[in-house]
């Protein structure tokens, strides 16, 4: 069974009013491929330093971060790379109701939502996958978030 990479992060836990999950799905077999031509993309574009942020755009790296994107949509286009997402409305999360109060809780219940129903469903019977999250400073492990998890994210 072939694997799967997929990479997830999230943009604004705490600091708006909407949070927006994503991930990065790509078939290891394409892996290096698909690394080289985004490194590439940022050499091309003198982006090559620090995490790409839309914060971070400023006219000095605009015409950089659209080369990157670029790369990215051809990537896409060609279907060799796939992104999912999910949007939450912060307001509306209950972390007192679902999660006992814990806000980290109820933020891993949220990346775990995305992973099983855009990553886990979507792909589950045809490939072996791997999660990457984002590195972030946190008390507890991501597997805490459902008991149901196979496996372990990485």
């Amino acid at each position: 069974m072939p694997t799967l990479h997929v990479y997830a992060d999230e943009s604004s836990t705490t600091e708006h009013h909407h949070m927006v999950f994503g991930a990065v799905a790509v078939e290891s077999s394409v892996l290096p491929e698909v690394t080289r031509a985004l490194v590439e993309a940022r050499a091309r574009g003198r982006v090559s330093r620090g995490e790409l942020k839309w914060k971070k755009v400023s006219r000095a790296v605009y015409d950089g971060y659209l080369t990157f994107l670029d790369e990215y949509f051809r990537l896409s286009h060609a279907d060799v790379l796939h992104f999912h997402g999910m949007h939450v409305d912060a307001s509306t999360v209950e972390h007192g109701k679902h999660s006992g109060g814990d806000q980290e809780l109820g933020f891993n219940k949220l990346i775990y939502q995305l992973l099983l129903h855009r990553i886990g469903r979507h792909y589950g019977e045809r490939y072996g996958i791997e999660v990457y999250l984002d590195e972030r400073t946190h008390r507890r492990d991501p597997d805490v978030a459902s008991p149901r998890i196979s496996g372990h994210f990485r």
